[in-house]
């Protein structure tokens, strides 16, 4: 496999990952997603850096989940705190 093979330009990993054009190159220089910056100011990015960028992101909770945990939480406190104040 060559060097052009493995590396990938924004605009295909926008295309990977479903983004509006010119967002993996934001998020690059926001050092959000891991790229290559050439001489001349251009972004690259490495395949395989990208294919773990999307493991790590999908492994993470969507905010949904997030939100339901924290609900879930509180409730939890909430229960708790009235069962310390029945058996006082």
């Amino acid at each position: 496999m060559n060097t052009n093979e493995l590396l990938l330009t924004p605009r295909e990993v926008d295309q990977f990952f479903r983004y509006p054009r010119g967002r993996a190159a934001k998020l690059a220089r926001a050092g959000q997603l891991p790229a290559i910056f050439l001489p001349d100011g251009e972004v690259r990015f490495n395949r395989q850096d990208i294919s773990e960028a999307l493991v790590k992101m999908s492994n993470r909770p969507t905010e949904g989940e997030q939100a339901l945990k924290r609900r879930t939480r509180k409730t939890t406190r909430r229960r708790q705190d009235a069962l310390e104040q029945h058996r006082d």
